[in-house]
């Protein structure tokens, strides 16, 4: 939340709130703990999202001091109140104090696909304490995103990545010395994970335009670490375009200052080195299975989703062995896979929702090659509901391509269910 420097009061919230009755029948307004405690059994009901608003967070809000809450938490005052906009709320972005709040109706967050080509020349005009205020909680926003991207998918954490990438290109704008530094240092973090988002929403160019951000921002930085993990995402991007010999490339440039890498990191990138060697050839096969062997001495052990160990920390000994399982597909060992896929998927933790999907999809297609078509339309159908709710294209498209492997099996009931239900998706 953006602190605003005017302290002016919110009134509407407060309004909103005493229009609502006190839920323990006493006659009275809702109260400041009934309000925050009914937007918490919201998030919970909805989302099964563990809020822990209280008084204190409410009265800040209503005496101004915040503005902005999270998206999650934005979305659980409109519903407890009633209201059907943000700006109802008096809920907006601090902008520079010749700004003011967005008018009614207005969006109070841009689109950032042309955030750094086109946006609105402006800056922050705030002392550096405050600016070090503001780095220090969209440092903080960014754990809570990864999480929602994690439990949710892009469709629900890209509003938040892009409204925190808005703020950090206007203080990189504000201030040309350290602050500007720290500032860089954060956006390359945001700009990176914008990357993720939008290719798992099925937007390569743009997720391909924001890894190449991040890289620039790290490098004016001397930032060594993120400028490998850059290396590592656009070793993935390579990889899905069918470009195997340079992701392989960038994967063990990603890893050419081993020993300055977070573990986690040092797993994951080998794990992506490993999916490019399957890919090229078969040759290659004794070399990528040494690599997740290798992946195992620094595993993750991350059963948040929040990414707090740092970047890779998702690559847990779980999705190790579904990666493996994937390269056995590759590889065309289709039943070795299968077999594994059922021994690392129980042990994926919870929070990777959207990851068992993705695991799902490959098994299926696992099954698929084993002819094994009721089994492969099982495992795609269970696949599906979770990969629409996130937004995730990458993952339908996967389940759309086991659908039309399985096309000549219409008359298995299995089958056709999958491919009714793929078929109302696209009519």
């Amino acid at each position: 939340m953006v602190r605003d420097r005017h302290g002016t009061p919110n009134a509407l919230l407060n309004e909103a709130r005493r229009r609502m009755p006190s839920p323990s029948g006493s006659g009275r307004c809702m109260s400041r703990q009934e309000l925050a405690e009914a937007v918490n059994a919201h998030l919970w009901q909805e989302h099964e999202y563990r809020s822990r608003l209280d008084a204190n967070y409410v009265g800040k809000l209503e005496r101004g001091e915040h503005r902005w809450p999270t998206d999650r938490h934005r979305e659980g005052f409109r519903a407890v109140l009633g209201a059907a906009t943000d700006a109802d709320l008096g809920f907006y972005i601090i902008r520079s104090p010749r700004q003011g709040p967005p008018s009614r109706g207005e969006h109070a967050i841009p689109a950032v696909s042309a955030a750094l080509s086109a946006r609105r020349h402006r800056s922050i005009a705030c002392p550096p304490v405050e600016v070090a205020e503001l780095l220090d909680h969209l440092r903080e926003q960014w754990y809570v995103l990864v999480r929602a991207d994690n439990l949710l998918g892009p469709r629900h954490a890209l509003v938040g990545v892009q409204a925190q990438l808005e703020v950090l290109t206007e203080l990189m704008e504000a201030d040309p010395g350290e602050l500007r530094a720290e500032a860089v240092r954060l956006g390359a973090q945001y700009a990176e994970s914008a990357a993720w988002l939008h290719e798992d929403a099925g937007d390569l160019p743009r997720a391909q335009a924001w890894t190449s951000q991040a890289m620039e921002w790290a490098y004016e930085i001397d930032d060594a670490v993120m400028v490998a993990w850059t290396a590592y995402r656009r070793s993935q991007q390579l990889t899905a375009t069918g470009h195997t010999a340079a992701a392989v490339g960038l994967a063990r440039a990603a890893r050419r200052d081993d020993g300055r890498l977070p573990g986690p990191m040092r797993a994951a990138v080998r794990v992506q080195e490993a999916h490019g060697l399957a890919l090229s050839a078969r040759d290659n096969e004794r070399d990528a299975l040494r690599l997740f062997d290798d992946a195992h001495a620094w595993a993750a052990d991350d059963q948040q989703g929040d990414a707090r160990g740092g970047h890779g920390s998702f690559c847990t000994a779980s999705y190790i062995e579904i990666h493996r399982a994937v390269c056995l597909g590759l590889l065309r060992r289709p039943r070795e896979a299968i077999t594994l896929f059922d021994q690392a998927l129980p042990a994926l933790p919870s929070v990777y929702r959207r990851d068992r999907a993705a695991a799902l999809a490959s098994k299926a297609a696992a099954h698929a090659a084993a002819d094994e078509p009721e089994l492969a339309a099982v495992a795609a159908h269970s696949a599906l509901p979770t990969a629409r709710r996130a937004g995730s294209r990458r993952i339908v498209r996967q389940i759309e391509a086991v659908g039309a492997a399985l096309a000549r099996h219409r008359k298995l009931e299995p089958v056709a269910a999958l491919l009714d239900d793929l078929a109302q998706s696209t009519a």
